[in-house]
């Protein structure tokens, strides 16, 4: 196997995934074949284990490596089929982890604005989009796009022109392959969606006693649950980490 080569550019995530797929691709990584252990791969490249997660847990969502739990990572059987939907345009689109530092803090402030604007119809409007999303997890069909529309109006409760733009522009670039399919793994661990629902629950709630503070508190909360389970998809037993979730401030 062709080895790795040391990363020296500071877009970490991405040279990490471009060097992967170029070594599937050219046959220098077969199907089947084991990558070197985290610790070992990271020191390799030279990078840290956190990007090196993230670019990893990006490739399994996609379908060219696969994690063989308490054996370690595998380039996935299919994974020449799955690397032809990866176009170029697809792998320099937006980190996913990036994406989520960014709008962690837009949708802490629309909400936190939110609970001092929000109007009747505001509330009315999360409350009915909250029932759907019930009723689409109780039928066992909850995705990450069934909320992105939820958080379309907690922007739009903010009653900020500016904001609303800023944001909706950035969630536009989010529905890309990779995104949507990081995310839709994410879904596969069994009660994170009812972590996520919670999550919206509380922020509605705090909007509606027009906590500021709580409401902001609990968005944050929110994108810190998506960060950890999308960031640790990758690794032993999944890297699954339960985030208390705030119900009293």
């Amino acid at each position: 196997m062709k080895p790795f080569s040391l990363i020296r550019q500071t877009k970490t995530y991405l040279e990490i995934v471009e060097q992967i797929v170029d070594l599937v691709r050219s046959g220098n990584l077969q199907t089947g074949e084991k990558l070197p252990a985290e610790r070992a791969l990271a020191k390799e490249l030279g990078t840290g284990r956190q990007c090196l997660r993230e670019a990893l847990s990006v490739l399994e969502a996609v379908g060219v490596l696969e994690v063989k739990h308490g054996l370690g990572t595998y380039v996935k059987e299919g994974a020449l089929a799955n690397l032809a939907k990866l176009s170029a345009e697809e792998r320099e689109a937006l980190n996913p982890f990036e994406a989520i530092e960014v709008r962690k803090v837009l949708e802490s402030s629309a909400v936190a604005m939110a609970a001092k604007r929000a109007r009747p119809e505001d509330i009315a409007m999360m409350e009915r989009m909250l029932a759907q999303l019930q009723a689409i997890l109780e039928n066992h069909s909850y995705s990450m796009a069934d909320n992105r529309d939820l958080h379309i109006v907690f922007i739009e409760s903010a009653h900020n022109a500016v904001l609303s733009a800023t944001a909706n522009d950035l969630i536009s670039r989010t529905e890309r392959l990779i995104w949507l399919a990081v995310k839709e793994k994410s879904l596969e661990v069994p009660g994170r969606a009812d972590k996520y629902l919670n999550d919206h629950r509380h922020i509605i709630e705090a909007i509606k006693q027009g906590d500021s503070r709580k409401a902001a508190l609990c968005m944050r909360h929110h994108w810190t649950h998506i960060e950890q389970d999308l960031r640790y998809l990758h690794g032993k037993g999944g890297f699954t980490t339960t985030v208390r979730i705030i119900n009293n401030f």
